[in-house]
Order: C-alpha cells, then structure tokens, then sequence
C-alpha cells in the first residue's frame, strides 16, 4: 500500500470547500480548443446559475467550482484560464490538467 493511501486511512483528508466564482465570468465565456489524444477537445465555458459552467465536446453543461484566481475544478480536472501580457489582457487560452492528460486550449 502506498504512503499516501494509509496516510489517509489515518489522518482522513477533509473534502474541499466548494466556492463559486464570484467575479465577472464574461471575460471567461467561450470556447476553447485544442488537440487532445487524436481529437480536439472543445470546452465551451457558459455563465449558468451558479457562475461559471463547462462543456467538454458536447457534453451537458456543469457548475465550475472555484478554488483560486482563474482556476477552477471540474470534477477531477483542474482549469486554468490564461491571459498573455499580463492581468488586463483577455484570455486568451484554457489550461486543462485532467491527470491522464494536460491541454492547452485556444481561445476561439
């Protein structure tokens, strides 16, 4: 058994909190899209009731929890917009670690 599997079999980890983004998500709202394991991935990002949602090719739209500045979670993915030239800029791409897989999607 790994370290880290009976660790937290010990020292049980609490769930994270879940925060909704409560800023502007317009800048946020697109789509966004780049190759991924012989397809391109599409994430449409939409303003829905709690915030922030995405869809990742077609699938239906789900809430985007918020852990920190432009970064979200998706169920187990982790989401980071990106702007190029600083905090101003628009976003211009979406970072998508899904642990099996990192994705840098273009704005389109």
């Amino acid at each position: 058994m790994p370290g880290w599997e009976l660790a937290s079999e010990v020292i049980p980890v609490p769930a994270p909190a879940i925060a909704w983004y409560t800023g502007d998500p317009a800048p946020l709202v697109g789509t966004y899209r780049g190759p991924s394991r012989g397809r391109d991935r599409v994430v449409e990002v939409t303003q829905g009731e709690q915030g922030v949602t995405f869809s990742v090719n077609g699938s239906p739209a789900r809430a985007l929890p918020w852990i920190e500045g432009l970064t979200f979670r998706g169920g187990s993915a982790i989401l980071t917009f990106r702007r190029t030239g600083g905090d101003t800029a628009p976003v211009d791409a979406l970072r998508f670690d899904a642990g099996s897989g990192f994705y840098i999607l273009k704005r389109q």
